[in-house]
This record gives structure tokens, C-alpha cells and sequence, in this order.
């Protein structure tokens, strides 16, 4: 029988060739056990192109671990641009949100400035969040008013104690919006915290 995914099987076997006994890649991304020895396959397959945007997801979220940090960078941006398909595009930005590095910094903002990526720069403002500094902050801060973009926003300023976009958050208190209200809620908690904290070094 031939199977419907033959990069998955090539995959599998790879895997299974360093000892990890795998049907498909998505037997990592569903299991909770740690695969270190995995992560320069994965990243092999990632880099060379994978002609199958369910198997190529499948492998983006399998390197969505922090075993790949620090290592799974390039090659993710570089699929990033190769594949011009929304959904694989949100699922590499949530894997930065697990693999993000300082050094990372100009390339995502790139991407979440750039209006033609969409939807696909949600998890990528998430993943500024997680970056300190000025530049991540004032990237964020004018990404606050993009309809498709405001609920991630908003929870990436509450991830840095954004001060300076705490006037900004409050309007969002009233938001018609459950979730969006609710993110408001939760980034304005964690500011007041990062002030009180502030306030008592004083």
C-alpha cells in the first residue's frame, strides 16, 4: 500500500533509526516526552523543503519544543518565506513562541510589520512579547489598533509589563469582545504588579 504522505514514512524512519520508534511526525508533536535527538532531523527535512504542507506543519510543531531553541531559528524563518500558506506561516510564528532568541528580534518585527503576512504574524506578536526591550515594546504598541492583530497584542504587552501601554489597554476594559476584554484584563493585572514592584525599590 502506498502510504499518502511518503515524507512522513522517510521521516518515521530516520526517527527510527536513532531510536525512537514513530509512525509519524505527529507522534512527536502528540507525545509529552522530550526528543532532543530528534531536532536535527526535523531540522534537515525543515530546511531542505517538504512538499507536503501537512507533513511540513507536522514537523514545525514538532520543533515547537525547547529542546529546539537556539538551533531552530534560521531554518524557520527560511521556511517561513518558502511557503506561502497562512495556516503553516501561524504555526511557525507559535513556534517561536517557544524557540524565540534575542538574536531573532529585527526579523520578526519585519514580519509583524509586514500587513501582507495577516493573520499569519498573530503567534510572531506573541513571540515580541517574550523579547525585552524598547523595540519590541514600540513595535507592539503601534500594532494595537489592527483588527487581526489587537487580542495577541494586548496579551504580548501584558508578557513584557508594558508601563507605557497601560492608558493605551484600559479602553479595552469596555471591549464587546469577551476575549479581547478579558486579555485587557489579565496585561492590565500584570503592569500593576510590575509598578507596585517598581514603586517598592523606591
Amino acid at each position: 500500500m502506498i502510504s499518502a504522505f511518503p515524507e512522513d514514512d522517510q521521516i518515521a524512519k530516520e526517527l527510527a533509526s536513532i531510536g525512537l520508534a514513530v509512525k509519524s511526525v505527529y507522534d512527536l508533536v502528540n507525545t509529552r516526552q522530550s526528543y532532543p535527538e530528534a531536532i536535527p532531523i526535523l531540522l534537515k527535512w525543515l530546511d531542505k523543503g517538504i512538499e507536503s504542507k501537512n507533513i511540513e506543519e507536522g514537523v514545525v510543531r514538532a520543533l515547537t519544543a525547547k529542546e529546539a531553541k537556539g538551533v531552530a531559528g534560521k531554518i524557520l524563518f527560511k521556511a517561513f518565506y518558502r511557503r506561502d500558506e497562512p495556516a503553516v506561516r501561524w504555526v511557525i510564528g507559535n513556534a517561536f513562541t517557544v524557540v524565540v532568541m534575542p538574536d531573532d528580534l529585527e526579523e520578526i518585527i519585519e514580519i509583524v510589520e509586514n500587513k501582507e503576512y495577516g493573520m499569519s504574524r498573530q503567534m510572531f506578536v506573541l513571540a515580541l512579547g517574550k523579547l525585552k526591550g524598547d523595540r519590541a515594546e514600540e513595535t507592539l504598541l503601534k500594532r494595537l489598533k489592527e483588527g487581526d492583530l489587537v487580542l495577541h497584542v494586548i496579551s504580548a504587552l501584558g508578557t513584557l509589563k508594558s508601563l507605557a501601554a497601560e492608558k493605551y489597554l484600559i479602553p479595552y476594559l469596555d471591549s464587546s469582545h469577551t476575549a479581547t476584554r478579558k486579555a485587557a484584563e489579565s496585561a492590565l493585572k500584570k503592569i500593576s504588579k510590575a509598578k507596585e514592584k517598581k514603586s517598592k525599590r523606591r
